[in-house]
């Protein structure tokens, strides 16, 4: 079987629809050789997922940290986070060094990690805020600023002679199956063409690789003896339903694996903490006492839901910059739904009403205890919470003026608040918080 050919160039884009990372002015900035200050701030390194091809195993831990960053709304360090990338995508080429001895793949295989890795920092709210981009993986390794556009021309070399090349083709795929768009990101009917370009991928994969056997048994022929007295159609039914039984088994154990190693990543990479910044600073003068008149006339989050506070439903705490509401109800939802209990929905709303009274951008965020969850719907805690956070947020913009303020994320068990050896306190680690950011 040849190289699949397509009538049309699945690469092709319009000039105007061309993706161009500048990073800052200056000379090319040079990779560190330990993160934070040494080997003793090193996170400690999660472990290999596996993978189809020696490749892919090399940046088993890159590719765990590529759809956590995707997927993340906020990171306290970044610059902590860009020298741990930096790490591990050193490691990932002496590693790709000793499996493709091949220093021009080699070179590849890192400027694909790095433009994947870039884009995943640069789409998230953070890493725009962090100017990402003026700082980029892809400058730091490779001196480069072209990046959407160079990682398709590059597939489109490496495809001409796919059989050499099936390892970083393979790589490339799995970078495209987990979200990276490159240029099509903006370009115009660029899903339609980024679709093209997966399908025409995998057609040159499967015509590099040899073909798997697809029967259960490669000696499957009967002996000639007397055939079975049962009816043809029952044994097929049996068959069926036992490789159905078969499929499910193995599809629920990859999910459940694949959601405990999510929980690691995840972990990880929300332990990666800034250190503590000294800053000498003089004490502001004491404000004058406020009047009594005055003060009444203050209006906070926590006067507002006064009455469910005293209720027992709600905590807050109102600081100058952030106003945190943690719902205290266990019944919130029911074990392992995200369905919002119809009891509490009036609380909810009561929280987006008063967080309507002030300007600024609302986090709703889920958290669980530390019982794996065991559900064919959620791989693991994290999507569990994630799922959680969602529907409260759904209903609190049906009272929001401006719904677009609210965003969700999941945290599992990553943030208890109480000891998870009790029951109570897996009731109190199973919550929801609200923050609004004045």
């Amino acid at each position: 079987m040849g190289d699949p050919q397509m009538t049309d160039d699945p690469f092709a884009f319009d000039d105007d629809d061309r993706t161009v990372l500048r990073p800052g002015a200056g000379s090319r900035a040079q990779a560190p050789a330990s993160a934070a200050g040494g080997n003793r701030h090193r996170q400690q390194a999660l472990p290999p997922l596996g993978g189809i091809n020696p490749l892919e195993k090399a940046a088993s831990r890159l590719l765990p940290l590529l759809l956590t960053i995707r997927h993340s709304t906020t990171h306290p360090n970044p610059d902590q986070l860009r020298n741990r990338l930096i790490q591990e995508l050193n490691d990932f080429k002496q590693a790709a060094h000793r499996i493709l001895n091949d220093q021009k793949k080699v070179t590849q295989a890192s400027y694909v990690m790095c433009t994947v890795l870039d884009e995943a920092a640069m789409n998230t709210p953070w890493g725009h805020q962090a100017n990402w981009s003026q700082h980029n993986l892809l400058a730091t390794f490779h001196n480069e600023v072209i990046g959407g556009e160079r990682f398709f021309a590059l597939l489109k070399g490496l495809g001409k002679n796919p059989k050499e090349n099936i390892d970083l083709l393979e790589l490339m795929y799995v970078c495209l199956s987990l979200g990276y768009e490159g240029t099509y990101r903006i370009a115009q009917n660029g899903q339609a063409t980024l679709a093209k370009v997966r399908l025409w991928l995998y057609e040159i994969i499967s015509s590099a690789r040899p073909t798997a056997e697809t029967g259960l048994s490669l000696h499957w022929q009967g002996s000639g003896v007397q055939e079975s007295k049962l009816p043809k159609l029952t044994v097929l039914w049996v068959l069926a339903a036992a490789a159905l039984a078969a499929s499910s088994l193995i599809y629920i154990g990859y999910r459940y694996s694949l959601g405990s190693r999510s929980d690691e990543a995840i972990a990880a990479f929300f332990q990666i903490e800034a250190e503590p910044l000294l800053i000498n600073s003089v004490a502001p003068p004491a404000a004058p006492p406020a009047s009594s008149s005055t003060s009444e006339q203050v209006v906070t989050l926590e006067k507002l839901l006064q009455p469910q506070i005293d209720l027992g439903l709600l905590e807050v705490d109102d600081s100058f910059n952030e106003g945190k509401v943690r719902i205290v109800s266990d019944n919130l939802f029911a074990s392992g739904r995200t369905e919002l209990n119809p009891e509490l929905e009036q609380l909810v709303q009561s929280i987006a009403q008063a967080m309507d009274q002030f300007s600024g951008s609302i986090l709703v965020t889920g958290h669980s205890d530390n019982i794996p969850i065991r559900s064919g719907r959620f791989a693991s805690n994290l999507e569990l919470s994630q799922a959680r956070a969602q529907s409260v947020a759904q209903r609190m913009a049906t009272s929001l003026r401006d719904p677009t303020r609210l965003s969700a994320e999941g945290r599992g068990s990553l943030e208890p608040i109480a000891d998870n050896g009790s029951a109570s306190g897996r009731a109190r680690n199973r919550r929801v918080e609200v923050s609004i950011f004045y």
